[in-house]
């Protein structure tokens, strides 16, 4: 168990914690610490509780509310494999070039409002409204994985496809894993395409 402040070396750059689910407080996690790991983690992240110097993190259990100042501007890559909530608290986080959630919904607009390029990786599309057209993409990796290899081969991988409105009009490179439903769905702005599968032309948006 982390005691409290000053119980962590100062210089600590990585903390890696199995089976660590107490409550994180504030200045506990020293201020050199660039990379997090907390398997078991699911309680609240208080508000600056985490370090501003932190670029990677990743937790597997995490699924509680986000508030405002939860996760620092300074992350880069995020992995939150169990997170199913919003993040219209967070605020933008604009260092970020990768993503990995549970459910993707409207609210992560909100946090990538200001990123040109960006990998986010899914299982769950939450419902067919959801979108990334107001945000200012460029580069987009879009990767499904969903929770087996059944629900990839049946019904729960088609339910997750993207539809017309999804992607920003403004996408020059688009990479993906056979997710596009219809035709329409690339944006004309596209000049890139790379996919696992072969893209039926009709899909391609002319130049």
């Amino acid at each position: 168990m982390i005691a409290g402040h000053g119980c962590l070396p100062s210089n600590l750059k990585v903390l890696c914690l199995i089976d660590f689910n107490h409550e994180l407080q504030v200045d506990v996690l020293p201020n050199s610490l660039k990379t997090l790991y907390l398997f078991s983690y699911n309680q609240k992240l208080k508000p600056n509780v985490l370090p501003k110097s932190l670029t990677t993190m990743s937790l597997w259990e995490f699924n509680q509310p986000l508030l405002k100042d939860s996760l620092p501007n300074s992350l880069v890559h995020l992995s939150l494999y169990s997170f199913t909530g919003s993040f219209e608290s967070v605020g933008p986080l604009n260092n970020l070039s990768s993503i990995y959630i549970y459910t993707l919904n409207n609210s992560i607009t909100t946090m990538i409002s200001n990123i040109l390029k960006l990998k986010i990786e899914f299982k769950v599309l939450a419902n067919k409204e959801v979108s990334l057209l107001k945000t200012n993409l460029e580069h987009l990796t879009l990767v499904l994985k969903p929770p087996s290899f059944l629900d990839y081969l049946t019904l729960v991988f088609k339910s997750n496809r993207i539809g017309v409105g999804f992607l920003p009009h403004n996408l020059q490179c688009l990479k993906t894993n056979g997710i596009i439903e219809s035709s329409d769905v690339i944006p004309n702005s596209c000049k890139s395409i790379i996919t696992d599968y072969k893209l039926d032309p009709i899909m391609i948006p002319s130049l």
